[in-house]
């Protein structure tokens, strides 16, 4: 059985990566940004959320359906658990926070879209109570989704240098 994950959940992996980082980056900036860079801002901000809710719905039937590579044998039983916990819960906070972002866009009363290309299926209507809450949802996940982003990279980072080869699993092939 091969260590390395396969160049499609790698391809994922790094998409999704993308994307999230970016995210995070403008959800930082926009908020503070004069219009019309502003308006271009959070449309961005909201397609790649609708690329990252598309990407985690594939990478999940994806997990499902394709066995991942065992961990280097150098890899604690402890520590593969801990792997798979926060692997999991990034999955979780990846489909949850997009979504509350598509929920709090359409209890404001308006449809999602993506890049002004179309506009995604509106699953409910105006409820400013319920959009406040989607709102806070949103904003509180999306920076929970930060903080384990930042875990997953300071592990990265820690097999990276250990050599033991799980860094090299998801890292792209030549």
């Amino acid at each position: 059985m091969s260590l390395s994950y396969n160049k499609t959940a790698r391809l994922l992996h790094w998409l999704m990566a993308f994307l999230i980082l970016s995210n995070l980056i403008l959800a930082i900036f926009m908020d503070d940004a004069q219009k019309p860079l502003r308006s271009t801002l959070f449309g961005v901000h909201i397609s790649f959320g609708v690329m990252i809710l598309t990407l985690i719905i594939l990478r999940i039937i994806w997990t499902f359906t394709h066995k991942s590579p065992a961990m280097p044998e150098t890899i604690s039983p402890i520590e593969n658990k801990i792997a798979k916990g926060v692997q999991h819960l990034l999955y979780l906070l990846m489909f949850i926070v997009p979504m509350m972002g598509y929920l709090m866009i359409n209890s404001k009363g308006f449809p999602v879209s993506f890049f002004h290309l179309f506009s995604m299926p509106v699953l409910m209507s105006k409820n400013p109570e319920l959009h406040e809450l989607f709102e806070n949802f949103h904003v509180i996940l999306g920076w929970t989704l930060g903080a384990f982003v930042l875990i997953h990279l300071a592990a990265a980072i820690k097999h990276k240098r250990a050599n033991n080869g799980v860094f090299e699993r998801m890292w792209p092939k030549k």
